[in-house]
């Protein structure tokens, strides 16, 4: 049970929270990493809709995060992993509102200010963090008629990209209905877990640091289209590790330089052959708006699911 003194200290530190505001922090190479990435566990199956959406497959991707991050304290150098982890079933006594100090602290104290491009020490410091990323896609490619759609989910805080795939299948369900001719078809559908989350969780754990910069979110989706998001009729990559591509200066400085604004109608902006829709819920929708109004060009529309949006 917590004291008067301290619940005043708490509500103090959530006074003195506060959200980033301005231009965002541009786009660097990702940095090389030393460590060995732990490996992920395999899905059960590679049908990812069942029975609803048979000819659908999934294939699963690891990609650099956003870097530098925008705050400090947003990554350690690499903690080993406990050399005996708690017994199932078995209690440990926590300090709730001691753990929850801690990381008020941590985050009022990196959101003080951004991190300085200039700051050498600062990205030398910091860890390179990766995102775990699905794609969904026909067995059989659509050829010819009208050109498809590709979708960018972004999923809420505490939970994880595969949380969309029943939305996803409904969703198919409806646009390809006979009583919606006009809809246009789905090309890809692309889902990304958010690096402390889900499988980028697994991939960061020991790295990960105590503060974390919703605009950071944002950065890593348009990491993800600028950097790594290819042209629909590529080859399909033969690593489970997708190769950057090469992108204009001026995207990855994003809303640092002026924007390109992109055509006047939803199916007229195009980003390497795609109609992007982005797709977040609460966490992911916060990512999305920071995303798109950064880099309004990429995206042909953008739905928000109850998003938590900071004051623009």
């Amino acid at each position: 049970m917590s004291s008067p003194q301290q619940d005043a200290k708490l509500l103090d530190l959530e006074r003195r929270a506060k959200v980033q505001t301005g231009p965002l922090v541009p786009l660097f190479p990702s940095k090389p990493s030393k460590r060995q990435l732990p490996q992920l566990p395999p899905r059960s199956s590679a049908a990812p809709f069942g029975p609803q959406r048979p000819g659908w497959r999934l294939d699963s991707f690891i990609v650099p995060a956003a870097f530098p991050r925008s705050a400090q304290g947003s990554t350690q150098h690499p903690t080993p992993a406990p050399e005996k982890p708690a017994a199932a079933g078995s209690r440990v006594k926590v300090d709730a509102n001691g753990v929850y100090e801690q990381m008020l602290t941590a985050q009022v104290a990196a959101h003080q200010g951004q991190v300085s491009i200039e700051d050498k020490q600062e990205l030398d410091d910091q860890e390179q963090l990766y995102l775990a990323v699905n794609r969904y896609r026909p067995k059989k490619r659509r050829e010819g008629g009208q050109q498809g759609l590709t979708l960018v989910f972004a999923h809420a805080n505490g939970f994880h990209k595969e949380i969309w795939e029943p939305t996803m299948a409904d969703l198919l369900d409806q646009l390809e209905h006979p009583s919606q001719p006009q809809a246009l078809p789905v090309d890809e559908i692309w889902a990304l877990d958010a690096v402390n989350q889900g499988d980028s969780g697994v991939l960061n754990e020991s790295v990960l640091g105590n503060a974390f910069n919703w605009a950071d979110h944002g950065r890593d989706i348009l990491n993800f289209v600028i950097s790594y998001l290819d042209n629909p009729s590529s080859p399909d990559s033969t690593s489970t590790e997708l190769p950057p591509l090469q992108a204009d200066s001026s995207l990855l400085a994003l809303d640092t330089e002026s924007r390109a604004e992109g055509g006047a109608s939803p199916s007229s902006r195009l980003w390497r052959d795609r109609i992007i829709v982005g797709i977040g819920h609460s966490l992911g929708g916060g990512g999305m708006a920071y995303a798109s109004s950064a880099s309004p060009s990429l995206f042909s529309s953008i739905i928000f699911c109850d998003p938590v949006l900071p004051w623009p």
